[in-house]
């Protein structure tokens, strides 16, 4: 049996373990690991230290801690004890377990799913207490942005271009860390959300906002000469960007999580949590599942916290549950059960959730 958990749980790095918010932990964790700066992944990977093995091998410590079922707060502990990463500790053991205990959003968002590299193939997935399965199946695979999240995006991108100048300039072996881009290709995505700025400002809403088939977001971004070609180019570029300023410290690491939020963006809407490549079937599945809605948010306060800040944002937002279940199956789940004991009437969700064959509930 193995236990998933997040960084929030079970990173013990002094550093890193401090750290509020959760997408720069998750960076900083990262950027840590790659560098081989990190003492306690250090003592996990077996390549680079064999002593790790003494607490690589599962059987023996579950042996040792007098138990035959480890749950978050004992692999914290005993990674602890042992000077190993538990939360690569918790994924080690995920290889070896016949049952593994997970978050929801671990097996629902696409994006979770990979980064934890959860294997779907002929398994058995269990959903305890699945009253809010639907609602979490829309929210893993919709975003939204605002206005203020572009400018911020355009800023940040800007900023790159003067850094990459300065390190072309300097012919600096940081240069590598952006994987052969330069200056120019930085400047020309920066130009593109100046456009895409430009677009949001320009949208016309009702007081209500206004809403659009799921298509309707290729259109949109059409409006800032953002096809699929120039999308698929900003998540490849995006990618090591976001890595060179979560390298550089904490400063920079905030900067890049407004740029992550952008590459999950275009991952959903260009391809990469969606089979299809070409514009011409990526339509009907945005058309089938998705909504575009552009509103105007005034939960904002202006930094005096007198006025209200109006801001227009763009939601891409999945209506059909039974997307993300439907997407479950296709990855080889070879049965999907959801428990609880509010899930009557039982049909309505089955229906939006996709064909479950079999339904059984207790008579009270």
């Amino acid at each position: 049996m193995a236990v998933l958990g997040s960084r929030d749980q079970l990173c013990i790095h002094p550093h890193v373990s401090k750290e509020t918010n959760n997408n720069v932990k998750m960076h900083r964790c990262r950027a840590k690991v790659e560098s081989r700066t990190c003492q306690f992944y250090n003592n996990f990977d077996k390549s680079k230290d064999k002593s790790a093995q003494k607490v690589a091998n599962i059987a023996e410590i579950m042996q040792s801690a007098g138990s035959t079922i480890l749950d978050i707060e004992d692999i914290a502990n005993i990674g602890s004890k042992n000077k190993c990463c538990p939360y690569y500790l918790a994924r080690e053991m995920v290889g070896e377990a016949d049952i593994v205990f997970m978050p929801y959003n671990y097996l629902l968002d696409p994006k979770a799913r990979k980064a934890n590299n959860v294997p779907l193939m002929n398994t058995v997935l269990i959903f305890d207490e699945a009253h809010n399965v639907e609602r979490l199946c829309e929210e893993a695979i919709s975003v939204e942005f605002s206005c203020v999240d572009v400018k911020s995006a355009r800023s940040t991108l800007f900023d790159m271009v003067k850094i990459a100048t300065d390190l072309e300039v300097q012919q600096s072996e940081s240069l590598e860390l952006l994987n052969g881009l330069s200056s120019q290709d930085i400047a020309n995505h920066a130009n593109t959300f100046e456009r895409l700025v430009k677009v949001v400002e320009d949208s016309k809403m009702t007081e209500k906002g206004e809403s659009f088939p799921g298509k309707y977001i290729y259109e949109f971004l059409r409006k800032a000469d953002i096809d699929i070609e120039r999308g698929k180019l900003l998540i490849s570029d995006f990618k090591p960007i976001t890595a060179f300023l979560h390298n550089k410290g904490p400063i920079q690491s905030s900067q890049a999580i407004i740029l992550d939020k952008f590459l999950h963006f275009f991952k959903m809407v260009f391809g990469d949590f969606v089979a299809d490549n070409c514009f011409a079937e990526l339509s009907p599945t945005a058309s089938q599942n998705y909504k575009v809605h552009i509103h105007l948010d005034t939960s904002s306060r202006s930094h005096n916290n007198l006025a209200i800040v109006t801001r227009k944002v763009v939601g891409y937002w999945c209506f059909n549950p039974g997307y993300s279940m439907n997407d479950l199956q296709k990855q080889g789940a070879q049965s999907i059960i959801l428990t609880s004991g509010t899930l009557a009437p039982l049909q309505p969700i089955a229906s939006e959730l996709g064909h479950f064959q079999s339904h059984l509930k207790t008579l009270m």
